[in-house]
């Protein structure tokens, strides 16, 4: 139990879900086998917060706020994890421990980050970066750098965003041993150019990320894969050519299907692949896609509860930030809309042929759907 809770904390800082939950280190998992392990870790880890608590190990009890912190944040408790991280960090800086404050900053962020709180993030961030510059650890300098830039990102700022992404690269390419860091940094560089509109340039360098991804055969390089494949598929959809972006998102899906945790990575794939046949006028197609991402959200997020509400929502948005991505948003208003009255007058589960039955009657089915 010791080893796997070891191994959990030291994968946090080196891997960043976004919004792309591929490779989320805070990404919740649908399996009950996972979920179960988690909760044996935090049990464990409050054993021992209750051990350092009676002998008054201070320094104990701010690594294992962070950690129990990190298990809440993966079992998507987010106000847990986040609520923990704060009193860790809190700790922390009364021991006076520059690196511990650094880390915690670092792991608060990402927190931040997955609960659309960009602005805490940011703050958080260059707090810690202040810290790694003062210590000098170039390699988590160019980590928060990425970040900050991903952030920027989020933000439309294309070109502040380039800059810190520049920056990350550079500190990487002189490490000399962060392969992972320079595909993360090109990646990134690559969605800045595409927000630019400057297409070519991103898939220069999206496809070098694409290269060094697959070099690699763990599953976060996989889900860095299916990632960097979505965005490629993304410039081509930029550039008109619409049938060579499904073959990347077609390429992305089956990724995403080998990953059985990567829940948003389907979905998205699904939601991409859905919007292109939209765009394209192919309806049935596309709605089918649409609501097979819908199906998938029902039963990996949380199997066995039946149809939600909230999965609805949740895919509703997730699907109109895909036109947004794919500069259709209008399309993707309108798609929404269509989803959301489909499923009122037939349910989730409709295959393609009763679309467009559907469609085709201008909103009606002639037979009871089971």
């Amino acid at each position: 139990m010791a080893h796997l809770v070891q191994n959990l904390v030291e994968t946090e800082v080196d891997q960043h879900q976004n919004k792309n939950a591929g490779d989320d280190p805070f990404q919740p998992q649908g399996r009950k086998y996972r979920q179960s392990q988690l909760q044996n870790i935090l049990k464990t880890l409050q054993n021992t917060l209750a051990i350092c608590q009676t002998n008054e190990d201070l320094t104990g009890q701010v690594d294992t706020l962070k950690r129990i912190g990190l298990v809440h944040c993966r079992l998507g408790e987010y106000a847990w994890g986040i609520k923990c991280l704060v009193q860790s960090l809190q700790m922390a800086n009364d021991v006076g421990s520059p690196k511990s404050v650094g880390v915690i900053l670092h792991h608060l962020g990402m927190a931040y980050c997955q609960t659309n709180q960009d602005d805490k993030a940011f703050k958080v961030y260059l707090k810690a970066l202040r810290i790694f510059q003062k210590t000098q650890d170039h390699s988590e300098i160019a980590k928060i750098l990425n970040h900050l830039g991903e952030i920027h990102n989020n933000w439309h700022q294309p070109v502040l965003a380039l800059r810190c992404f520049r920056q990350a690269m550079k500190i990487f390419q002189n490490l000399g041993n962060s392969i992972e860091g320079e595909g993360r940094a090109l990646e990134n560089i690559g969605e800045a150019y595409t927000q630019l509109g400057r297409y070519r340039q991103a898939l220069a360098v999206l496809e070098q990320a694409l290269s060094i991804h697959e070099k690699k055969t763990s599953s976060g390089y996989s889900s860095r894969k299916l990632t960097t494949l979505e965005r490629i598929g993304t410039v081509y959809f930029r550039l008109g050519e619409e049938l060579r972006a499904l073959d990347f998102y077609h390429q992305a899906l089956e990724i995403g299907q080998e990953l059985s945790k990567s829940l948003h990575g389907n979905t998205r794939s699904l939601d991409y692949i859905g919007a292109v046949h939209y765009h394209l006028g192919n309806y049935p197609h596309a709605l089918a896609y649409h609501l097979q991402a819908l199906r998938l959200w029902q039963e990996i997020a949380h199997p066995g509860e039946g149809e939600s509400l909230f999965h609805e929502k949740a895919e509703l948005s997730q699907l109109r930030t895909v036109y947004d991505c794919l500069g259709i948003s209008e399309q993707g208003v309108q798609c929404s809309k269509q989803v959301q009255k489909m499923i009122i007058n037939c349910g989730y589960r409709v295959s393609e042929e009763e679309i467009s039955q559907y469609l085709s009657h201008g909103g009606r089915l002639n037979h009871n759907l089971d």
